[in-house]
């Protein structure tokens, strides 16, 4: 469909100028000129040389001496504009919504039958997150604050380039006020509060919680040993580590979110170790061993 376009205001045309090709150095028999001298040799100037200064590293447009416009045959055929990476169909026909200063307007005031390919921003570039442990809830600081995308109308939006955002063992709530302290400074209680839950599940975007349901925290048990590890960690996490399950640094319940597509592991550990993450076989897994990963990663391709 031909895009509708007001006449540009009439402008002078620039001109090319072609200057005398450099002489390429004499080569012997068996050389061939690089790459450079080959564009050198037909290079086309669009000033004459020295006409134009450098100001502080750049080099500014000092328009040529006028020339005739440049204007379409009758037969000429049609234009279609080819977006650049980024850039969407309106940067070509109304740039900064001057209509006028287009592209196509300057084309199409010479004549030209010019067509622009339909592309919006978020067209090229769609993503999906995976965040761990903390990545998680700074993923949904990623997808919610204005801070890291273009805001369009007052509604409530989040990133358009994200279509998916998966956590692994992250703690996603704040323990309750007076049972412990917020380990990250109040962060994760600012996220959790402007954006509870699965957010902007409502706007296409896919959360996927997997958590892990490994370690019983247990006040009692031996110093050093993984109950009373898991005890410590999860009380810091959720106000209350004894008799708590999860992948023995965040509670199962924590690293779910209203909304979400979660997903419950046995036998999962948070982290990676020495043993079993790298090329020494293991009885202990965390979320990224290649045993586990086909668990939580179909929510991609579903």
């Amino acid at each position: 469909m031909q895009l509708p376009l007001t006449d540009p205001a009439n402008c002078e045309a620039t001109t090319l100028y072609s200057a005398p090709p450099p002489t390429p150095k004499q080569v012997g028999a068996a050389e061939k000129p690089t790459v450079e001298e080959l564009v050198a040799a037909t290079l086309d100037r669009v000033q004459e040389p020295g006409q134009h200064s450098w100001e502080e590293d750049v080099l500014l447009w000092r328009r040529p001496a006028a020339c005739p416009n440049v204007q379409a045959s009758p037969d000429a055929p049609p234009l279609i504009i080819l977006p650049g990476f980024g850039n969407n169909t309106a940067d070509y026909v109304e740039p900064a919504a001057q209509r006028e200063h287009s592209l196509v307007a300057s084309l199409r005031d010479r004549g030209f039958s010019v067509y622009v390919v339909d592309v919006e921003r978020q067209d090229w570039l769609k993503v999906d997150l995976i965040g761990h442990s903390a990545g998680g809830w700074l993923g949904r600081a990623f997808l919610a604050d204005p801070a890291y995308f273009v805001q369009e109308g007052p509604d409530r939006q989040c990133h358009h380039a994200v279509r998916t955002l998966v956590t692994l063992g992250t703690p996603h709530s704040a323990p309750p006020a007076g049972k412990a302290r917020d380990m990250t400074g109040g962060a994760l209680t600012w996220v959790h509060s402007n954006w509870p839950g699965a957010c902007f599940a409502e706007q296409q975007v896919k959360y996927v919680c997997v958590a892990g349901r490994t370690v019983r925290g247990d006040r009692a048990a031996q110093r050093r040993s993984l109950g009373k590890y898991a005890y410590g960690s999860y009380t810091q996490v959720c106000g209350d580590g004894d008799g708590v399950e999860g992948d023995s640094v965040v509670p199962h319940e924590s690293a779910h979110l209203e909304g979400a597509t979660n997903v419950l592991l046995d036998g999962v550990f948070h982290s990676m170790t020495s043993i079993g993450a790298y090329k020494n076989p293991s009885e202990f897994v965390w979320y990224g061993s290649a045993e586990v990963v086909d668990h939580w990663a179909h929510h991609l391709v579903d």
